[in-house]
């Protein structure tokens, strides 16, 4: 096992979002979060990587308890993490996104030693490193959110709404990319609303509804179970 939650109970303020949120993440494995919007999946993701913290329960990496630790301390434990609005710096060119990602693991090695690996899985964007990242298409900026998050060769990538806003070839490109990053044998969690992309990849499935785990299934069940997909995902 790569990932535990125990009861994960977070808040905004007052506000209790996340409510006794469990679930476990195999090495290896692809698992998904899926949800109608405000359900707390992204809440969750950002739980993990330390940009929020739980205020009652446990988060386990590796079985070492990552719960109170900043969220630098875990990306240089092995977690990758592509948020949801990708949060690039527009105006730096591709090649300073991706050195500034391997400052923030503290690591030793140079830069070009870490980013020329990554690149193996984005052809499309070599040759293109000192073009700021503004002037990258949308497709083409989520590629580069993930390039920068495999800096290091994390075991485990968080991957928030990586779909979102994107023309079905383009999501169809992009799942071959995480099917390749699985290969070479890192674990997923990929949190979004986008059924189809989430049954294509994922082994295990978590739906999300008013910060609650309300289902988990394999993707044979998930796929065939209607009953599920109509109250939780409104898939008629």
């Amino acid at each position: 096992m790569i990932l535990a939650l125990q009861n994960m109970n977070t808040y905004y303020d007052q506000s209790h979002i996340l409510w006794d949120v469990s679930l476990e993440i195999n090495e290896g494995e692809i698992v998904t979060i899926i949800g109608r919007n405000g359900a707390g999946k992204s809440t969750t993701v950002l739980s993990i990587i330390g940009i929020i913290k739980p205020r009652t329960g446990k988060i386990f990496f590796r079985e070492k308890d990552i719960t109170n630790l900043p969220s630098f301390k875990i990306s240089q434990l092995g977690i990758g993490f592509v948020p949801e609005d990708r949060r690039l710096f527009p105006n730096l060119t591709l090649e300073e996104n991706l050195i500034l990602a391997t400052i923030s693991l503290g690591a030793k090695i140079p830069p070009n030693k870490l980013i020329e690996p990554t690149l193996e899985l984005f052809p499309a964007l070599r040759g293109r490193l000192n073009r700021t990242t503004d002037t990258f298409s949308g497709g083409e900026q989520q590629m580069i959110a993930i390039a920068r998050a495999l800096i290091g060769d994390p075991k485990l990538i968080l991957m928030d709404e990586p779909f979102e806003g994107l023309a079905p070839l383009l999501v169809k490109e992009l799942i071959e990319v995480i099917r390749q990053i699985q290969v070479k044998g890192t674990s997923i969690l990929l949190v979004g609303q986008n059924f189809q992309a989430s049954l294509e990849l994922g082994q295990r499935h978590f739906i999300m509804d008013s910060g609650r785990i309300c289902y988990e299934g394999q993707t044979e069940d998930l796929a065939t179970n209607r009953d599920v997909q109509l109250k939780y995902l409104g898939i008629a």
